[in-house]
């Protein structure tokens, strides 16, 4: 049999882990659930469902079990050994299978699948730096308490990093171990690898990596903007930066001293200024004065002690450009920016005011000898094109020539300018595109005279590409993008764990069960890597509400911290969610490394008081269900043996009866203990609690809901009036009550229970109305744990009719002959054997059909009526007819006779009787029948029209089936045995009705 689509078979255990041990625990459960709701249905009838374990040795579970009718669900026992293991237990009825596993485990080693892990701060450094890590076990994503002093071997790249210990412990009853991790003076990728043995299970190892990025100068850069400066520019701005061994930006460790050099003795004393890059600063600043006389391209170097040396070049152009050159109208500002820069520094964007060079515009000034009359000579002897005009003489000739036409088209030539842009004149703006990567510390200014001004850009903590966005009021704008790519300092605070992340991504904070942690805080760049506080950070530590200090050189301090810490009043709030900060305090103190973290804080030992449920949802019966158990549980999810007899309270969060007991007693050497949970017939979810001394607490919610009752009416409901009737009710659910009631002209009489009937239950009333009409009846079902049900339907009642019965009565004759007329008679009588005269009787044959010369006849004063029957036309696969009776009356039912007549095939007294359509042939020619569906009345049942006169009529008509030809001879013998037949039965008729009189 299988289940409804539906409905699904559902299989589970109040506890699914148990400690071995010769025992048998009635902890398995099956029952049926909705696919739609998965709430738990009802059987219908009883369920047996078989169980298999396909390792009996390690539990073994009987091999059926029955969920009666009426019920959720059913109970069985689990029975398990010293055997310690796993195995798959099934559920099957009809096609659906349900399989769940179940495991036993040996109390000396509760864990399995543990896994060896090293939790660093960071995975990232910088030279030069260090931090902390940890190691720890865990078990699926659980960190584990050390049974015993577990030794953890380290192995690391040694010319990269250094540990402060090549092994840790971690103690017996403790979470993790923690030691440093410190770089040395090289990049690369170091692995640290740890190992070890743990009790029975065996050898564990894992490994990490740090990528370590080399922070220290390693050269220089200059920058020399702008690229291009006209014949009359008489300043040129540089930049030196120091970059790391990767090429990326980075800050000097100490004073850095420049040498400067150049190409042009214009620059004269350049290699005499004062360069110095400042230790913690990314580069250095100079505006260089210079004066030239002719165009050159001119390079500018820088050297340092240790970091080589670097140089950039320069265009002096051959002529200057005024703003209101004809040359000068088409202009955009060009931005000079660095490459890239790190976090916490300065360095310089430089805009430059240029036009844009038009090749429409040019004239041919070069003495290629092109003279033709193109608009472009110089020699005025072509068309004349104004625009070519620059000075506005009226002649285009070498005066009107200018270096810029020499450009290619959309090449760029500085401008001049003859006034100041600044922000204090309203006519200069620039901006950064993301203040908290960079920002615009001094906007700086175009004098006049000068092509050029410079900003001084600060970069903020955030990496970031930042776009630096210059506009000259009504003249030109400009931008360029500048890449912050973080710094070297300390930009933000970590608050470390050793114990890990937990499951929600937020640290995990482990007390031991002395109830104490550790947390540290570390100083971080803006790439995430450990970063040294020159001065040192001190912090104040909420809501702990103590202080912590990083040295100066140093990145980490490390607390150790009570849970006093977070108490409230006297109590724990255990497995919560806790933000922990770290306010910089003191003189100077740095609000930037401010930090809020999210900590997840679990106490005691990590054994917890687990409450645990089969199922989430029950049919609310009124009745004590064996669901609960109470296990010790430790962090991993495996079961703890109790030491000593543990009291677990229980508590409900509403529906304090609920509980039938408040604690619940763990026996010594056992895991866990059952109980019991009410529900009162009610669908209000719940929670149970259950607490324990030195345990973790913990809940689990139960939602009771009420099932469907179904039900209907059976049978019919259409009635007569003025007599009683029953009403009845079905429902597959026993034990239901049920209460009735019906409209106004309807009235109950006895009533029953539900009583068993078949694979239901059935309930009757008795009901009856003395008019006829329509009326509802209503029925209430009721039953603990279903929802109140109830069903209407309507009555219909019809007006009273008396009965009465139609009999064939047997004319004597056992068989009836081929072709030979018998006389039929119907008998009709009252339920009191009165004759019922004025009813109307149908007669119809099946089978092999007769001939009957009216359709209907009516009963006389004695409740008879007859008919003359001809068996004709005989079938020859079957000699037996149904004669089929019907009578009507108006006051009474009708009523309905058949009965089976045998015919003798083999007869041949008379001849067929040829018909015409409904009419006998052989008929004497002035007589007429009033034919009926075939049947002639004889008696009070026969009516006889006068004489016709027709001519047409006059000639008889003749039929004989099979015959060749008609002769007059068989014409008038078969008129002949017509009227012979017609007489006989006139004649029996007759005799018949004086015998009838005689006996009325």
């Amino acid at each position: 049999m299988a289940l409804e689509n539906d409905i699904r078979l559902d299989m589970n255990f109040a506890t699914s882990i148990v400690e071995a041990g010769a025992a048998t625990y009635p902890i398995g459960y099956v029952r049926l659930v909705s696919n739609d709701t998965s709430e738990p249905v009802i059987a219908p009838s009883d369920l047996e469902i078989g169980l298999l374990s396909t390792d009996a040795s390690i539990a073994f579970v009987p091999s059926r079990v029955t969920i009666p009718a009426g019920s959720d669900y059913a109970q069985f026992n689990v029975e398990v050994s010293d055997l310690a293991g796993k195995t798959e237990i099934s559920a099957q009825y009809g096609d659906q299978k349900v399989t769940r596993t179940f495991k036993v485990v040996d109390a000396l080693n509760l864990i399995e699948d543990i896994d060896l892990v090293i939790n660093l701060a960071s995975n990232k450094m910088q030279v030069a730096s260090e931090m902390p890590f940890s190691v720890y076990l865990e078990d699926n994503g659980n960190i584990l308490q050390a049974p015993e002093d577990i030794v953890v071997k380290l192995d690391y790249e040694s010319s990269l990093v250094q540990l402060d210990s090549d092994s840790l412990v971690i103690k017996k009853g403790s979470y993790y171990a923690t030691g440093t991790i410190k770089t040395l003076e090289k990049s690369g990728n170091a692995f640290i690898r740890a190992e070890s043995k743990v009790g029975t299970i065996g050898h564990l190892n894992t490994v990490t990596n740090v990528e370590i990025s080399q922070t220290q100068p390693a050269s220089l850069k200059v920058y020399v903007f702008p690229d291009q400066v006209s014949l009359h520019q008489n300043t040129i701005d540089i930049f030196v930066g120091v970059l790391d061994a990767a090429g990326q930006p980075t800050l000097a460790a100490e004073d850095i001293k420049l040498e400067l050099f150049s190409s042009a003795y214009q620059l004269a004393g350049i290699e005499s200024a004062p360069a110095v890059i400042k230790k913690g600063e990314f580069g250095f600043y100079l505006r260089q004065y210079m004066r030239f006389y002719g165009d050159q391209e001119v390079t500018i170097g820088a050297s340092a002690s240790g970091l080589g040396s670097s140089t950039a070049t320069f265009k002096v152009l051959e002529d200057s450009l005024g703003p209101t050159h004809p040359k000068a109208l088409d202009r955009t500002l060009k931005v000079f920016t660095v490459d890239n820069m790190p976090s916490d520094s300065d360095s310089i964007a430089v805009y430059q005011l240029n036009a844009i060079e038009r090749d429409d515009d040019d004239v041919d000034c070069n003495h290629n000898g092109d003279l033709t009359d193109d608009g472009d000579d110089c020699d005025n002897d072509g068309s004349f094109d104004t625009h070519r005009d620059s000075n506005k003489d009226g002649v285009i000739n070498e005066k009107d020539w200018h270096p810029v036409d020499d450009l290619g088209d959309g090449a760029l030539y500085p401008i001049d300018s003859i006034s100041i842009y600044s922000p204090t004149q309203g006519n200069l703006n620039i901006v950064s595109g993301d203040n908290l990567a960079a920002r615009v510390f001094d906007p700086g200014y175009i004098s006049s005279g000068s092509s050029y001004g410079t900003a001084t850009i600060l970069s903020g903590r955030q990496a970031n590409n930042v776009d630096i966005s210059v506009s000259l009021s009504n003249f030109a704008v400009g931008s360029n993008t500048l890449t912050v790519v973080g710094g070297l300092n300390p930009v933000q605070t970590k608050i470390f764990s050793p114990g890990g992340y937990a499951s929600d991504s937020s640290y995990r904070v482990l007390f031991d069960r002395n109830g104490f942690t550790d947390l540290f805080f570390i100083t971080l760049d803006s790439s995430g890597r450990p970063s040294n506080s020159d001065k040192g950070v001190k912090y104040l530590v909420k809501p702990i509400n103590e202080l912590t200090e990083i040295n100066p050189g140093s990145s980490f301090a490390s607390m150790h911290i009570s849970e006093n810490s977070f108490k409230t009043g006297s109590a724990i709030v255990e497995n919560t969610i806790k933000k922990i900060s770290a306010v910089p305090v003191g003189v100077n103190s740095d609000s930037r490394l401010q930090t809020t973290s999210d900590m997840h804080l679990l106490f005691h030992t990590g054994t917890a008081s687990q409450v645990l449920l089969p199922f989430d949802s029950i049919v609310a019966f009124s009745k004590a269900h064996p669901i609960g158990i109470i296990q010790l549980r430790d962090v991993s999810g495996n079961p703890v043996l109790a030491p000593d007899d543990v009291a677990v309270r229980l508590f409900a969060s509403s529906l304090s009866n609920v509980l039938p007991v408040s604690v619940v007693t763990i026996p010594k050497g056992k895991s866990f203990a059952s109980f019991d949970v009410a529900t009162f017939g009610r669908a209000d979810n719940f929670t149970i609690y259950a607490t324990a001394d030195g345990l973790q607490s913990s809940s689990v919610m139960l939602a009771p809901v009420v099932a469907e009752l179904p039900a209907s009416f059976i049978g019919t409901t259409t009635f007569t009036a003025s007599v009683p009737a029953v009403i009845t009710v079905s429902t597959p659910i026993p034990n239901v009550t049920i209460s009735w009631g019906t409209s106004s002209g309807l009235s109950l009489g006895d009533k029953t229970t539900f009583k068993p009937a078949g694979n239901s239950y059935v309930a009757t009333a008795q009901v009856i109305s003395e008019n006829p009409g329509t009326f509802t009846v209503d029925a209430t079902l009721l039953k603990d744990g279903f929802k109140p049900t109830r069903i209407t339907k309507e009555v219909m009642v019809g007006q009273y009719h008396r009965q009465m019965n139609a009999i064939l009565v047997d004319n004597g004759a056992a068989i009836l002959a081929y072709n030979q007329p018998v006389m039929m008679k119907v008998l009709v009588q009252d339920v009191n054997g009165a004759p019922v005269p004025g009813a109307t009787v149908k007669v119809e044959d099946s089978g092999p059909h007769g001939l009957m010369f009216v359709s209907s006849v009516t009963t006389d004063a004695s409740g008879t009526a007859s008919f003359i029957y001809t068996p004709t036309n005989i079938d020859k696969s079957s000699n037996l007819i149904t004669l089929m009776v019907t009578a009507y009356k108006d006051g009474y039912q009708t009523s309905r006779y058949s009965k089976i007549v045998e015919i003798d095939g083999s007869s041949t007294v008379l001849p067929p009787v040829p018909i015409i359509g409904n009419m006998f042939a052989g008929l004497p020619s002035w007589t007429s029948y009033a034919v009926l569906g075939g049947v002639a009345a004889v008696g009070s049942g026969i009516y006889m029209l006068k004489k016709q006169k027709n001519p047409e009529d006059e000639e008889p008509l003749i039929e004989e089936a099979g015959a060749a030809k008609e002769t007059t001879e068989k014409a008038e013998a078969a008129e002949a045995i017509k009227e012979t037949v017609v007489e006989e039965a006139i004649e029996e008729d007759k005799e018949d009705d004086e015998t009838e009189e005689e006996e009325t």
